[in-house]
């Protein structure tokens, strides 16, 4: 199949001119992406945190062995000087953010940025046991905050063929973004729009093409049309397909320059 002049497997499960998404485990499409055509990588793999659709990964070993595998895949597809942001959080058990970090390091990526996601109100509910006994002796905190690794295909490129909006560049020029879980989603675990738009924003240019290889309900896809950008997502669950899906082919891309930008997306 050829899209925006690119060979892709053929049988997508949804196709328009800035987005195409198919309904397969992410291993068996990756190998198949023409090498260095992908500008970003923007993903969130399951956290392996017993949510029900993390029931194809038996273990915590194959869940990092997943993880490792698209990693080594990106080295072919993502070209010279683009980034990989892949939002990871740890659990009670397990933390994956360092884990995910040595695999890109042995990878060959380059180190570029750690962004805290601080979730004003995400909180677990760890805390509460310590509030309902006081004497006990051990302390959970409560979960606020989640990762987003940002990692380049060797030395990252620095030009930019649009200027940025400087308002709302400004907005998340530290390293820390506060932005509110989403809420509204059939997903067990939605990205907020703006926690995907503002990298798709600073790491890529308009027209360039995304790949998220755990695409969920679509919100990197639905970004990117809306961004003016391409999109290839892959999701192993049909019913998020379907959302995603759902999403991409009711949203409009704007061609206008001066509106692409993520202030018009959701906080």
């Amino acid at each position: 199949m050829n899209w925006n002049g690119l060979t892709l497997p053929n049988n997508p499960y949804y196709q328009d001119d800035a987005v195409v998404i198919y309904h397969a485990d992410c291993r068996d499409i990756l190998p198949l992406i023409p090498d260095k055509s992908i500008d970003l990588v923007l993903t969130s793999p399951p956290y392996y945190a017993g949510k029900d659709y993390e029931a194809y990964l038996p273990s915590y070993e194959a869940y990092l062995e997943l993880l490792s595998t698209v990693w080594k895949s990106a080295k072919s597809f993502l070209g010279d000087g683009r980034q990989l942001v892949i939002n990871i959080a740890h659990t009670a058990q397990n933390d994956t953010p360092a884990f995910v970090s040595v695999q890109l390091f042995n990878a060959g990526f380059t180190f570029e940025d750690n962004i805290i996601w601080e979730k004003p109100d995400g909180a677990s509910p760890r805390f509460g046991c310590l509030v309902q006994n006081p004497f006990a002796t051990w302390y959970l905190p409560n979960h606020t905050h989640e990762n987003l690794l940002v990692y380049s295909q060797g030395k990252p490129r620095r030009e930019r063929n649009t200027p940025l909006d400087m308002t709302y560049a400004l907005q998340f020029r530290g390293d820390i973004w506060r932005l509110r879980s989403e809420t509204n989603s059939k997903h067990e675990a939605p990205f907020p729009e703006r926690l995907i738009a503002s990298p798709i924003t600073f790491y890529t240019n308009p027209k360039e093409i995304i790949l998220d290889p755990f695409l969920g309900s679509g919100t990197t896809a639905y970004c990117a049309k809306k961004l003016g950008r391409k999109c290839i997502g892959i999701e192993i669950e049909e019913k998020y397909c379907e959302i995603a899906a759902k999403r991409c082919s009711q949203s409009v891309m704007d061609l206008s320059e001066s509106k692409q930008t993520p202030a018009n997306l959701s906080l």
